[in-house]
């Protein structure tokens, strides 16, 4: 199914827009029966929903139910045109201009909600039907309406630049994000991706004026303290200034730093483990975690691949620190030489072996751990598909 809702909109409510109640409970049964995969029960539903014109996103679900990327696109692009008259009818005026008062605070009106799920959708479905400078304009486009970017969608137009080989702007533009962390930290604020400004028009700006700073982004001192950032933004960062300007000392920085924060992706570069078939299908993700990791992944892993790229970061040995395990064992010295060399835990998928004997030797004390992880996994898995809320 497409997303109907990013990180932040979990936590303010995606807003139905204006669809009836009638509608909106047809959709939410709809949807229910896709995630169970009972797809030809749903589509009666989803057509009951599509009776109400103003349900966008009952149209949104039904072109994601369509295995002809081009045909969904199609259907889309469609969407948004009439979703774009939807929005300038019920606010009385053209909301696309920047003259506008709307302009700049989508998703913040609630009958704007549904036009930036439109935009969402046609990013992600145009990036799978091979139309990435689509998905890069459609990106751009829903960051200047809504700037702080309830869909999330700015976590991966780093990577979709430098997949066109725009490089310059992939950097400028996770380099205004970056700052506006840094300003925030700098004034004794908690970094954290659901407070504080975004930069002006989400970013867009410093892709007009594709100047991105070539030195270092952060001091010794900031960069030693730098426990928190977005991996996707330190990623992007490192593989657009190692394309710039090679083996540079801001490309060694953001490096370090993307693989200090989230090292499960170099994890996966380095053990030239497959990229994934899909995005991540959970609901819930942690910041940083095995899922974002995914994520990442989906949209970016081929691009790190490239042999001058993934030769880079194999030659580092500042990196694999991040990445080699020890050998879980007590009193076992061992660790790894390639990365994912030795088996995890079968069970929490986290300690990590250099042999099968170490691995029986300690678990005992490996056995409480293992077991109370299996439990919150499993609580996870139950709300992901909806069969428990908190």
């Amino acid at each position: 199914m497409i997303r109907r809702e990013g990180e932040a909109a979990k936590l303010v409510g995606i807003g139905p827009g204006l669809m009836t109640k009638e509608s909106e409970e047809n959709l939410n049964k709809a949807e229910q029966l896709s995630h169970q995969q009972r797809f030809e029960e749903s589509l009666f539903y989803y057509n009951e929903a599509l009776k109400d014109k103003n349900n966008l996103d009952a149209v949104l679900q039904v072109a994601a139910l369509n295995s002809d990327r081009q045909a969904a696109l199609s259907i889309l692009q469609r969407t948004e045109k009439r979703g774009r008259e939807l929005v300038n009818a019920l606010l009385k005026e053209d909301c696309f201009v920047e003259s506008s008062q709307y302009f700049g605070k989508f998703w913040t009106v609630i009958e704007t909600r549904p036009y930036i799920r439109v935009l969402a959708a046609i990013c992600d479905t145009s990036f799978l039907a091979g139309r990435v400078d689509l998905t890069v304009d459609t990106t751009i486009r829903m960051l200047r309406l809504a700037p702080t970017d309830e869909m999330s969608q700015r976590f991966d137009l780093g990577s979709h630049l430098s997949r066109l080989r725009r490089y310059a702007e992939a950097l400028a533009f996770v380099q205004a994000w970056m700052g506006q962390e840094m300003i925030s930290k700098r004034c004794g604020i908690i970094p954290s991706r659901h407070t504080g400004a975004p930069p002006p028009q989400g970013g867009t700006l410093a892709l007009r004026r594709k100047n991105p700073k070539k030195e270092p982004f952060y001091t010794e001192d900031e960069e030693k303290d730098h426990e928190w950032g977005e991996a996707a933004f330190l990623y992007s960062a490192a593989l657009a200034s190692f394309k710039l300007w090679g083996n540079c000392p801001s490309a060694q920085q953001y490096l370090r730093l993307a693989v200090k924060v989230c090292p499960y992706i170099m994890v996966k570069i380095l053990a030239k483990v497959p990229k994934p078939q899909t995005p991540s299908l959970a609901d819930h993700k942690s910041v940083n975690g095995p899922q974002e990791a995914r994520e990442y992944l989906y949209w970016a892993q081929d691009l790190w691949m490239k042999s001058s790229v993934w030769e880079w970061v194999n030659s580092r040995p500042d990196i694999k620190k991040y990445v080699l395990k020890n050998c879980c064992r007590p009193g076992c010295d061992a660790v790894e030489t390639n990365a994912a060399q030795y088996q995890r835990c079968a069970s929490c998928k986290k300690d990590a072996y250099c042999s099968p004997a170490c691995q029986r030797a300690d678990w005992k004390r490996h056995k409480p751990g293992c077991q109370a992880e299996m439990r919150a996994g499993q609580l996870q898995h139950a709300i992901d598909a909806g069969l428990f809320t908190l």
